[in-house]
């Protein structure tokens, strides 16, 4: 099912990747993660690989990543539970 005002189903951050707008908003939002983990003292790897394959995207300019959820969760270090 998709969700109202997501476009075909896309976040505004893949929408934009998708129609060539760089940068995105990456930096506003888990780069904000990734400034105030950093002035509180607690590691954000998470949010750091998520803005790295963002910038790696926006760079190449040709889209979104189109990482499934297991291959993001694996790009990011983020092992998946089983049910």
């Amino acid at each position: 099912r998709k969700l109202k005002g997501r476009g075909q189903g896309h976040t505004s951050m893949a929408q934009d990747l998708l129609a060539h707008r760089v940068p995105t908003e990456i930096d506003y939002l888990n780069g904000e993660i990734i400034r105030l983990g950093a002035k509180l003292g607690v590691a954000t790897p998470v949010n750091e690989r998520l803005v790295a394959l963002i910038k790696e995207a926006e760079a190449a300019n040709v889209g979104p990543p189109g990482l499934s959820g297991p291959a993001l969760a694996a790009a990011v270090g983020v092992p998946l539970r089983k049910p």
